[in-house]
């Protein structure tokens, strides 16, 4: 390739003509650099070199294919990964190519010469896929359409691949590719994929490669992406899917060297196959098949970002290179007040704590939703009851638990005395010692009177051990909006503190609120737990719990991650020289006594290793003035460009469709079909 401007004009013709193909089967890299891959399935795996049936795994039989390494040598540089911008056979092409490359960054470019008499222009090596990303979005934005990622590892020797049994029984395979067809889906290290599984070679390791056609690899995309289950509403998930389509258009083939056009992580769109897929995501592809968005005519990069914090931002702020038509900043409108109700509870219970369950309120709940505690119990719980009332609540646990109950006496209400009696009752000695290494119960149970909440714990300890139940089983759900306009007052409401809970007599409840909800017999809310009690202190957004962040680094760590980016003294000073108007940090000053370096773009991001751009720095020096730390904050996550999926979502809940969306994130740009 030489990299001239007619050169540009026909690539960019070339990749026009195949994204307008609309290809129905992509590949898709699930597992790289693998020395070892796990497979099954319920049907059975035939395996094929070529066309050539090479093994057949039986039906509901695990096995794994073993690669034996052979010598392997590293192209230049550390390993890692490497952005391949051409190949090239005369000096004034390489030069042309280093002197755009100079304009949209500021890396040393890689030249690597071929045993054919042609030279590699590469940039890296990168640590992670993330980065060497980044930077490939960039150049292609920047343009370099042909630009794509590579492993810093070559194959010097063939590569051996084993298929092991379940007697470990070793069978040579193959040397190169080898294919897997199921009927039925084929589980891979524990996930299950439709469509057909290829094990590549490369580096002396294998990669594992999903050829799938492409609507049903979007059903494993979206769920992972943005989640039916945190984001309830169509409209948002339709957006979301015809951004997720555009950028496989987009950005097929970026690692055509490895064998597969788009990788299964977040340094691409996350992809988790079979197993993630939701009806109300499935349904949000089924009826956007085929639609892309285009700018020109042609697919554009359509990045999205987590939560943009209110504002998205340019693309060359935060990804440098040249300014992009369709990605600009845009006010991201999904703000404001979510669908929400007032919720008041039927009780609110004083405050209680007992050393026999760290969750006293939820202890109580899930009695009462067994049938084993009744409202008129709840009084005095901080107080000592009789014997009478100990004997006969603890009775009617046991029975419930299937233990034939002994006609005996609880001797008192003392803690000693009811750890005696249920271990005459469920072990038949009065010794305590099984009570305890059985866990029954964890904390000793002293010479003193027990307070009625202590009874409930007790009994509650026992519960939770023999039918298996504790706090993190309770039903976890996000709140959608069917959900909260059905609920009727419950019970009890409660309000996360940490490690326990906070009894209220009110609360609001948002759609998007995280919830924890204990059920009655009837399958009626009994008890809600709100999860994120942020969202009753009159933010906007209630999915805003999850974007607070903060981070404070010590010099230490500072200077660690100085390392990573050439460092070698210790960091003396941080300055932020440069933000922009939606408050993000675009460029840093890192000091280490007179050296300093400036960090532009994701690479402030980086550097500090926080999830978004969007910051308060603040300094910390020690009594000596020296810089002890810094401390971050923020509320963003993300890289901030593009669409927002938070915003989305709260624009799709104002009645917004998902062109509309799409076209508000997008500046300019028209959503297309193959049909």
């Amino acid at each position: 390739m030489r990299l001239n401007f007619r050169r540009f004009t026909f690539i960019a013709i070339v990749c026009f003509i195949s994204f307008l193909s609309f290809p129905k089967t992509i590949k898709v890299g699930i597992f790289l650099k693998q020395k070892q891959v796990f497979v099954s399935s319920t049907s059975k795996i035939v395996v094929y070199r070529g066309k050539r049936k090479t093994a057949v795994i039986p039906a509901n039989t695990k096995v794994f294919f073993w690669v034996k390494q052979g010598s392997v040598k590293r192209s230049s540089g550390n390993g890692g990964w490497y952005i391949q911008v051409g190949v090239f056979k005369r000096d004034s092409s390489i030069q042309n190519c280093t002197r755009l490359l100079a304009k949209v960054t500021d890396l040393e470019p890689v030249i690597e010469k071929t045993g054919k008499g042609l030279y590699v222009v590469k940039l890296g090596p990168f640590e992670n896929l993330s980065e060497a990303g980044a930077l490939k979005d960039s150049l292609k934005m920047g343009g370099f359409p042909d630009v794509f990622i590579v492993s810093a590892s070559k194959k010097k020797k063939r590569t051996r691949i084993y298929l092991i049994d379940s007697e470990y029984n070793k069978r040579f395979i193959s040397h190169s590719k080898i294919i897997l067809k199921s009927k039925k889906l084929i589980k891979v290290n524990g996930n299950r994929y439709r469509g057909i599984i290829e094990i590549v070679p490369y580096g002396g390791k294998m990669n594992v490669i999903n050829v799938i056609d492409v609507e049903d690899y979007l059903k494993g995309v979206i769920p992972a992406e943005m989640s039916p289950t945190l984001y309830p509403d169509l409209e948002a998930l339709k957006a979301q899917a015809v951004a997720a389509r555009t950028y496989v258009y987009y950005n097929l083939g970026q690692f055509k060297q490895m064998g597969f056009d788009i990788c299964a992580t977040q340094s691409c769109q996350v992809y988790k196959g079979y197993d993630v897929e939701r009806d109300l995501s499935s349904q949000a592809v089924d009826e956007t098949i085929g639609e892309i968005i285009t700018y020109n005519g042609k697919p554009i990069n359509a990045m999205f970002t987590a939560y943009c914090g209110g504002h998205t931002e340019d693309v060359e702020k935060i990804f440098g290179g040249r300014p992009v038509p369709y990605l600009r900043g845009v006010k991201c409108g999904g703000e404001g007040n979510f669908p929400h109700k007032t919720v008041s509870a039927k009780m609110v219970l004083e405050p209680v704590s007992t050393p026999y369950v760290s969750r006293p309120y939820l202890a109580i709940a899930v009695l009462m939703s067994k049938g084993l505690l009744n409202p008129n119990e709840l009084d005095g719980l901080n107080e000592n009851w009789g014997k009478g009332f100990a004997q006969a609540y603890l009775d009617r646990v046991l029975k419930y638990l299937g233990i034939d109950v002994k006609e005996i006496p609880l001797n008192s209400s003392k803690l000693n005395d009811i750890g005696e009696y249920l271990a005459i009752q469920i072990f038949n000695t009065q010794s305590m010692k099984p009570i305890f290494e059985s866990e029954l119960i964890t904390q000793d149970l002293p010479e003193v009177k027990a307070k009625k909440i202590d009874i409930f714990g007790i009994a509650y300890s026992l519960l939770k051990t023999f039918e298996k139940i504790d706090y993190y089983n309770l039903d976890f759900q996000i709140v959608d909006k069917d959900f909260l306009f059905g609920l009727e007052s419950p019970e009890f409401l409660f309000v996360n503190q940490g490690r326990t809970e906070l009894s209220v007599p009110v609360a609001t409840i948002r759609v998007g609120d995280r919830l924890r909800v204990i059920y009655d017999k009837n399958n009626i809310p009994l008890a809600i737990t709100i999860v994120t009690p942020e969202s009753q202190l009159g933010l906007t957004d209630s999915f805003l719990s999850g974007y607070f962040w903060y981070k404070f680094l010590t010099v230490d760590e500072l200077n660690e991650r100085g390392k990573k980016f050439g460092f070698k003294k210790p960091i003396t000073d941080i300055e932020v020289v440069k933000k922009t108007d939606t408050g993000r940090v675009v460029e840093i000053r890192v000091k280490s006594g007179s050296y300093s370096r400036r960090y532009r773009g994701l690479k402030v991001r980086w550097f500090f290793g926080v999830k978004e751009n969007k910051f308060e720095l603040y300094k910390r020096y020690n009594e000596n003035g020296k810089l002890k730390g810094v401390y971050l904050t923020g509320n963003a996550w993300g890289h901030g460009v593009g669409m927002c999926q938070i915003g989305a979502f709260g624009l799709a809940l104002k009645g917004w469709d998902y062109k509309k969306i799409l076209k508000h994130y997008y500046t300019g740009v028209e959503i297309v079909s193959e049909e």
